[in-house]
């Protein structure tokens, strides 16, 4: 309004509203073309209601067939645009030493991580225990922030029950839910002498959100595409919380009975090793990473021009591309 009044107009803006769900009305129609009609002929005009009907798709293309590409000369999707900005951050990224630029991208993404988290006494609860096959098994709970909480578990040898260990922390899409799948892994690492902590970052697995429509949890407008569009509203996204989660499990670890916090791997698969893989470059506790079917580059994502969208708001980590790129953080 504010914008209309300094052109003279302000009394020419109108807000029209229906108290109807997420459609365009009949009423709807009828004011707009009122409006419409009184501005653009110098006549206000009301349509009659059983009058109004949709028209064929074809008499609102603006083109022969409806498309832009191929009848509009050097017309571009997204895609391209996204293509040359990228070539153009790689191109400036390029002119700086690899050492200055890993090292100034590790602190960018310490700010981007770290950023208004609140610290807190985790309070590891161990809330169960159980021998399954040759496992034992733990199950805890812990804060990793003040009214957040996360969940794991941790998977010993039966015949190394009360004995101190080093940790494996495996992280992969939901989590405790998705046990059997990583079954190999669980088994190999335990053999080798170290517990398996399969870590529930906020909103993953045992502690997943209960949907708050009918489109499933991980869908695009489903609880978890609601829940990063929420963050970035503030300037924070799901990737560089779940990563701060995954740092932070290394203070339910020093809680956790019968586990060497001063020996600590990481374990990352698909799509959910991003954080595992950003955790490991900020965070010198961690020894060292293994990866399986991980997703390795936003880069190469961005020059995908088709990929699978499920669940992908959990991984968008937003201005990352224009610090640095997983394999860059990972020393490939």
């Amino acid at each position: 309004r504010r914008s209309w009044e300094l052109y003279g107009e302000g009394d020419k803006l109108k807000l029209f509203e229906d108290p109807i769900t997420h459609q365009y009305s009949d009423i709807l129609a009828t004011a707009a073309a009122e409006f419409l009609s009184e501005h653009l002929m110098g006549t206000k005009k009301t349509p009659v209601s059983s009058q109004i009907k949709t028209e064929e798709p074809s008499r609102l293309w603006c083109t022969d067939t409806g498309q832009v590409r191929g009848e509009i000369c050097n017309a571009r999707f997204i895609y391209d645009e996204n293509q040359d900005r990228l070539t153009k951050l790689e191109d400036r990224k390029s002119s700086v030493l690899y050492e200055k630029r890993r090292e100034d991208a590790v602190e960018w993404l310490k700010s981007r991580v770290y950023k208004d988290r609140t610290k807190c006494d985790p309070v590891t609860k161990i809330y169960a225990t159980d021998c399954i096959q040759e496992y034992a098994v733990e199950y805890g709970l812990w804060w990793s922030q003040p009214g957040i909480m996360n969940h794991g578990f941790l998977f010993r040898g039966i015949d190394e029950i009360g004995k101190k260990l080093p940790v494996t922390v495996a992280v992969w899409e939901d989590g405790t839910n998705c046990l059997e799948n990583h079954a190999d892994f669980i088994r190999r690492t335990v053999e080798q002498g170290r517990a398996v902590l399969v870590l529930d970052t906020t909103g993953v697995g045992g502690i997943e959100p209960y949907p708050l429509n009918s489109v499933p949890v991980h869908e695009f407008y489903g609880v978890i595409h609601k829940f990063n569009d929420d963050l970035l509203w503030i300037n924070d996204c799901i990737a560089a919380m779940r990563t701060y989660d995954v740092i932070r499990c290394l203070d339910a670890i020093d809680q956790w009975p019968n586990l060497d916090s001063t020996d600590v791997d990481l374990y990352g698969h698909g799509k959910h090793s991003v954080y595992a893989q950003i955790a490991s470059a900020i965070n010198d506790r961690f020894n060292g990473i293994e990866l399986e079917e991980a997703f390795t580059s936003f880069s190469d994502w961005v020059r995908s021009r088709h990929y699978n969208d499920y669940d992908i708001r959990s991984i968008i980590f937003t201005g990352i591309l224009q610090h640095t790129d997983l394999p860059e953080l990972l020393g490939e």
